[in-house]
């Protein structure tokens, strides 16, 4: 009997290893195929069945922070008022991103949910992070996505080299030795100004308020010494709490302070690293200290740094968005934000265009006409945004959003009939 050679055994190995892996792959996408067909089975959704989907993409005004965001209500609103098709609504909306990283998820949105509508509200959060390094962040269509990162098997390494990494960290940075007196102080002396500015919202002495205040305080009032107070002060009394410790690590990038920047980067990175925000975020990081641009690119994502007026970008984003949708045959829905001009964004085209422009001026001047702003608003965060969006609304209460969904279900009702 012939003994096998060592390189054939090894060869036998080799491709025992790649069969494995193959396997592997497949199991994994059959598990993620299973799990589509389950969010669907739940949504009632078909792709045989006369149904219209609509996918809406935008920031925390269209994600789910509290509130019964317009998208779901939307949802409810057509179907209540269509009795010959049935409509389902996608949200895709996430707190803190920018258009360019809509753009750079968008083929992946488009693919995963096959839909018939795009609605955007898009465009406050544009802008450069640090108020001392004025680079941008702009969809990069000429960089294609490496094959591996769409690979399940990929996605799962990297999932647990993720949470490995995170098991390394040690928390010891963080400050501890807070003056509890002083942030006392601190949250009494602005609590009035920041009552006001967060209309529908109760400030109590925990995580969340001075969080909160803290955030008036760095972003309207500008006093960063005692926004990292009340930031650190919120750190401490609830470590889970994920916002004050990125914003204090924006802080310290901009203070260039390597070591307490990376510290609450990271604190907040262990509590929810595939935030988009947090990605962001460390983008910045590996930018202002390690002078790598290639963060975004190493999550997957088609997005370059690049020095330019934010207004350019968000008029090249608008365009790009509708040129990949015209491209599929998807209609698309440019809502401007509540109070806004939506001639602003009619400005970013060339009026050729087959796009539906949806105002929501005139509904919420009438509704404030007649109900206090705290009814409709939770904040003022309007005032703090990208400049060219820059007005007087907030993050919708629930009426608020269902202002918003009654006139998107009426644009989408008159254009389809």
């Amino acid at each position: 009997m012939r003994k096998t050679k060592t390189s054939e055994k090894i060869l036998i190995i080799f491709f025992g290893i790649i069969l494995g892996l193959l396997i592997l792959e497949i199991g994994l996408n059959i598990l993620s195929l299973a799990y589509v067909s389950i969010q669907r089975y739940h949504k009632n959704d078909c792709m045989s069945c006369n149904i219209t989907r609509i996918l809406a993409l935008g920031e925390s005004t269209t994600a789910y922070i509290g509130q019964l965001p317009w998208p779901e209500q939307l949802e409810n609103i057509l179907n209540n008022k269509s009795k010959e098709k049935k409509y389902i609504v996608y949200n895709e909306g996430r707190p803190g991103i920018k258009t360019a990283y809509i753009l750079s998820t968008l083929e992946n949105n488009i693919g995963k949910y096959k839909p018939d509508i795009v609605i955007t509200m898009m465009g406050v959060n544009d802008g450069s992070l640090l108020s001392s390094d004025k680079r941008f962040n702009k969809y990069d269509e000429t960089y294609k996505v490496l094959f591996f990162h769409n690979i399940k098997l990929f996605k799962l390494a990297n999932w647990i080299y993720i949470n490995n990494m995170l098991k390394t960290f040690n928390d010891d940075c963080i400050e501890k030795d807070i003056n509890l007196k002083e942030a006392e102080i601190l949250f009494d002396k602005y609590f009035n100004e920041t009552k006001n500015y967060y209309a529908n919202s109760t400030l109590e002495k925990n995580a969340l308020g001075y969080s909160m205040i803290g955030f008036f305080v760095h972003k309207i009032i500008g006093n960063i010494e005692d926004a990292k107070k009340l930031y650190s002060t919120a750190v401490v009394l609830d470590k889970k709490f994920f916002w004050p410790g990125l914003h204090l690590s924006g802080i310290y990038m901009d203070e260039k302070n390597e070591n307490k920047a990376y510290c609450y980067l990271m604190h907040a990175y262990s509590l929810d690293p595939r935030n988009p925000t947090t990605i962001m975020y460390m983008n910045e990081y590996y930018l202002v200290f390690k002078n790598i641009s290639s963060y975004w690119r190493i999550n997957g994502l088609q997005i370059a740094n690049v020095r330019s007026q934010d207004t350019e970008i968000i008029k090249y984003h608008y365009n790009k968005l509708y040129e990949i949708l015209k491209n599929k045959k998807i209609k698309y829905y440019a809502m401007q934000y509540p109070t806004l001009n939506v001639s602003l964004i009619k400005s970013f085209f060339n009026g050729s265009e087959e796009i539906t422009y949806i105002s929501n001026k005139e509904n919420f001047l009438s509704a404030l006409a007649v109900r206090k702003y705290s009814d409709l608003f939770m904040d003022e965060i309007g005032l703090v945004c990208n400049p060219y969006f820059r007005g007087k609304f907030g993050h919708a209460t629930g009426e608020g959003n269902r202002i918003i969904a009654e006139n998107v279900a009426n644009a989408i009702l008159t254009s389809t009939n």
